[in-house]
């Protein structure tokens, strides 16, 4: 017996030394984001490596450590770009427990806004329109207004036009998708060539709106022609305008494309199967680029060598275009809310109101991967920097112009 006890005496002596020298590792507070976006439907070439950037910012922040006591999480729900399965792909994330949801395209954003409201989730979202940032809400989003951008454009054009040499206004038409983003787009573009503000400088031509995913252009074509079209502001993604690329080559017509920040998306596909007729194509952007020198570039990059394989990222075409840099640079910014609330709150304490309210008082620098995000209270969009890009003769965006200020309505 007496064996025993001191068995066990000397257990408890050596255990209790176990745990001195090695304490039990404090859990860590899981924060799940849900994804919602399309991974398999027609902008799946899109989808599929914004949500692979949102993931490994977040494998990322958690092999670094970036927030003590947080460990970062995601779900993701497959729309197809389908607009009627936003509500359940919301409902699905919050089944799975997530504290933030990061909607992707437009009308996911505008959708998911009053369920976000009722049940107090903040929402990052990317796309915004005045209806998602309307106050109240719980919507924060990346990219400035849809209409912002339609203005920048156009402030862009009136301020590289060369009047002397031309000897009148440049002609700007608009073209868009029949679609929450197109219409927005196109809309805003009329309003912004009619305003005041450019009154004189801009011969306003005319818009177009033309079903979602259309691939007959020829009459459009023909229209931006006739109206002598020398720049058209373009509310729909580059893979949707590759007959208007071609048909401008082959025709030898004289219209230029300019996108807003959606340019970029899919650009690989749109090099291979509109080849040589993207040159001479614009956009402007709140996105940085591939191979530029900026800090943040540098880190994704290192990033997507780390948890993707050399397979993967020729398939999806991942260096070929921003998709990726974009969800990782969305990530980093949820990343940043959810450190400033932590380190308000605590590790333990940060839910979705903690960081609604660090997301009313935040700044994020992605240092280059995308221009600097303020919100506020009252601004609930992000960026307030855009740079301009022209397509070169190699098929590789290049910036044409340094960080300047976006027209905001």
């Amino acid at each position: 017996m007496k064996t025993y006890v001191k068995g066990m005496s000397l257990f408890g002596l050596v255990f209790f030394i176990m745990v001195l020298l090695f304490p039990a590792q404090a859990k860590s507070r899981q924060i799940t984001a849900g994804v919602i976006v399309d991974l398999t439907g027609p902008l799946a070439m899109n989808g599929q490596p914004m949500y692979l950037g949102v993931k490994d910012s977040f494998q990322d922040a958690n092999d670094r450590n970036a927030v003590p006591g947080i460990e970062f999480n995601s779900v993701v729900y497959d729309t197809k770009y389908d607009a009627a399965k936003t509500a359940p792909a919301y409902h699905y994330c919050k089944g799975k427990g997530a504290q933030i949801m990061m909607p992707i395209y437009l009308q996911d954003v505008e959708a998911v806004k009053p369920l976000a409201e009722e049940d107090e989730i903040p929402v990052v979202g990317y796309n915004s329109s005045h209806l998602t940032i309307k106050l109240p809400s719980w919507v924060f989003t990346q990219t400035p207004l849809v209409e912002d951008f339609a203005s920048s454009s156009i402030k862009w054009i009136v301020s590289n036009w060369d009047y002397k040499k031309e000897g009148r206004p440049p002609n700007i038409a608009a073209i868009g998708w029949d679609n929450a983003l197109g219409n927005t787009y196109t809309q805003g573009a009329e309003d912004f060539a009619q305003s005041p503000q450019v009154k004189g400088k801009v011969n306003w031509v005319g818009k177009i709106i033309v079903p979602p995913r259309t691939v007959d252009y020829m009459e459009p074509a023909r229209s931006l022609d006739e109206w002598k079209t020398d720049w058209l502001a373009v509310g729909c993604v580059p893979s949707g305008t590759i007959p208007l690329m071609k048909l401008r080559q082959s025709h030898n017509y004289k219209y230029k494309m300019i996108w807003g920040d959606w340019g970029q998306v899919i650009w690989g596909f749109v090099k291979e199967r509109a080849g040589d007729a993207v040159v001479g194509h614009y956009w402007i952007t709140t996105f940085g680029w591939w191979g530029q020198p900026e800090p943040g570039v540098k880190r994704t990059e290192k990033a997507l060598e780390k948890y993707r394989s050399e397979e993967e990222i020729k398939k999806l075409r991942i260096k070929e275009g921003y998709e990726y840099l974009t969800g990782f640079g969305f990530g980093c910014a949820v990343i940043e809310a959810v450190k400033k609330a932590a380190a308000k709150v605590g590790p333990n304490k940060v839910d979705g109101k903690a960081i609604y309210e660090a997301l009313q008082n935040l700044y994020v620098d992605t240092q280059g991967i995308l221009s600097p995000m303020t919100w506020t209270k009252t601004k609930r969009t992000g960026s307030d920097l855009v740079r301009a890009y022209e397509v070169m003769p190699d098929l590789k965006p290049a910036p044409i112009s340094d960080w300047f200020p976006l027209v905001r309505k």
